[in-house]
């Protein structure tokens, strides 16, 4: 982030944007959308792309939180 935001709101909005792009960045460098399957294990957090044609990619994650839709709520 290139400055200091004034408020809250401001903040978000900059972390959003730049959440966006670097998740842009990710499916372009990954090529993730040619894979037809994906599977993830939340226990070892553990994302599996496959592709039909062989291909396999394979990434760790950190879980941050889980979004409910019922509520409307981040945790």
């Amino acid at each position: 982030m290139s400055s200091i935001p004034q408020n809250f709101d401001d903040f978000t909005d900059e972390c959003v944007d730049e959440m966006s792009s670097l998740q842009d960045e990710f499916m372009n460098l990954y090529n993730i959308s040619n894979y037809e399957n994906w599977f993830y294990n939340h226990r070892i957090g553990a994302f599996n792309f496959k592709s039909d044609d062989g291909r396999n990619l394979y990434f760790k994650y950190v879980s941050v939180g889980s979004f409910s839709t019922d509520t409307n709520t981040w945790k």
